[in-house]
């Protein structure tokens, strides 16, 4: 059941575009753009006749600002619904609905805060329970992340990065989804987002350098490479340090 429609407070708004303007940038230029339309807000892909026709870096990089948009609106009580590449509004990569007000738990707090302020001042070393987390986080986006521990350490990304799945070394991640569609690339990117920032409320430190994985010829090598029947999207790295027993 859907709120009555009503314009967003001034300061919710200026919350609300500082949170998704801070949201790591996958690509260089952002394609896309926030507007605002009563308790609608969406995510806009700029210069394309659709947003599924929008490249896959363009579309991650949409999915990880519409996760900051939730983060942001969800911190404030607001329940939200997201409809990615919605088929009513051609332009928008994801729209997100107010469709209800509940308190906001400790974990969207804890995640809000992280947005806000970004990595801790020092971080600690990365336990197994957190990875439990974070794979838990992915699940609840519909998506999977595969750590480098899960990798030989013999496999070579793009030509150039090689995976070390050391016991000393920090956890590297990649994030999977079912398919290869550009639902699946906005999927990723908010999985992504928010496996960034629960990684932050966690205490641990995360590579600022998100990566797409933007060419299909990569997505399928590393598809081959490590046997997967999941697609491969994109990447980040925890630099908390070593992996704690």
């Amino acid at each position: 059941m859907r709120v009555p429609a009503s314009a967003p407070a001034l300061d919710e708004v200026t919350d609300v575009i500082r949170l998704v303007n801070a949201a790591p940038r996958v690509a260089v230029v952002p394609g896309w753009h926030l507007e605002i339309r009563d308790e609608q807000w969406r995510i806009a892909v700029n210069g394309c006749e659709d947003a599924s026709s929008a490249g896959h870096q363009v579309l991650v990089g949409a999915g990880v600002a519409v996760e900051h948009l939730v983060v942001a609106l969800e911190a404030r009580g607001l329940r939200v619904d997201v409809r990615v590449l919605p088929s009513a509004d051609l332009h928008a990569a994801a729209t997100v609905g107010v469709i209800g007000r509940r308190r906001a738990s400790p974990v969207q707090l804890a995640v809000h805060r992280a947005a806000s302020f970004g990595p801790p001042p020092m971080a600690r070393a990365v336990r197994p329970s957190d990875l439990r987390v974070l794979n838990l986080t992915a699940e609840a986006l519909s998506t999977e992340v595969m750590w480098s521990s899960q990798v030989s350490a013999d496999l070579v990304l793009r030509g150039q990065q090689r995976l070390h799945p050391v016991q000393d070394a920090p956890p590297f991640a990649t994030i999977l989804t079912h398919g290869d569609t550009p639902v699946d690339w906005v999927r990723a990117g908010r999985a992504l987002a928010r496996l960034f920032l629960r990684a932050t409320a966690l205490g641990l430190d995360v590579h600022q350098e998100l990566q797409s994985l933007s060419q299909e010829a990569t997505r399928a090598q590393l598809r081959e490479l490590w046997g997967l029947s999941t697609v491969p999207q994109a990447q980040f790295s925890l630099t908390s340090g070593h992996l704690a027993p």
